[in-house]
């Protein structure tokens, strides 16, 4: 009879293991809705608003490093570089008297924001063989300004 005492023992003990587990399981059920919380807090994209600029800077901006080259008025004509009325959604390499680089002509495609800011940023690195000697503009507030202006040149 001394043989069957220990067996009800051994049946006591995995019950008595089952309850840490259960209480492991419920302290990992609380973390779970409080991780997503943080992840929610940085979703917001600053970024974005980093490309909006201000046209008035830009303006000024556009005089002193872009007007060597370029000009800006609606039927103006070419200088070094192509006129840029309405260059924010056009197609690339599209003035019928600018000669462009080939690159730029086979790239094809409609410059979008994020494309003129690549480009200015450093032209060369956008567009290998380009003919634009400007060195780039690294500052992006400023990119994001000449951007602003070039978007009110358009009809």
């Amino acid at each position: 009879m001394e043989a069957s005492a220990p067996e009800p023992e051994a049946e006591a003990q995995p019950a008595a293991e089952a309850q840490p587990d259960a209480e492991a399981q419920t302290a990992v059920v609380p973390e779970s809705p409080a991780e997503p919380e943080p992840a929610a807090v940085e979703a917001p994209a600053p970024q974005a608003s980093a490309l909006e600029g201000d046209a008035d800077k830009g303006h000024s901006l556009f005089r002193k490093k872009c007007m060597v080259c370029h000009t800006i008025a609606k039927g103006d004509k070419d200088r070094t570089g192509p006129n840029l009325w309405s260059i924010v959604g056009r197609e690339r390499a599209s003035s019928k008297t600018f000669n462009y680089s080939n690159t730029l002509k086979m790239r094809g495609g409609t410059w979008n924001e994020a494309d003129i800011s690549s480009f200015i940023a450093g032209p060369r690195s956008f567009i290998p063989d380009t003919k634009m000697t400007f060195a780039g503009l690294k500052n992006a507030e400023d990119r994001a300004d000449i951007i602003a202006y070039l978007k009110t040149q358009t009809d």
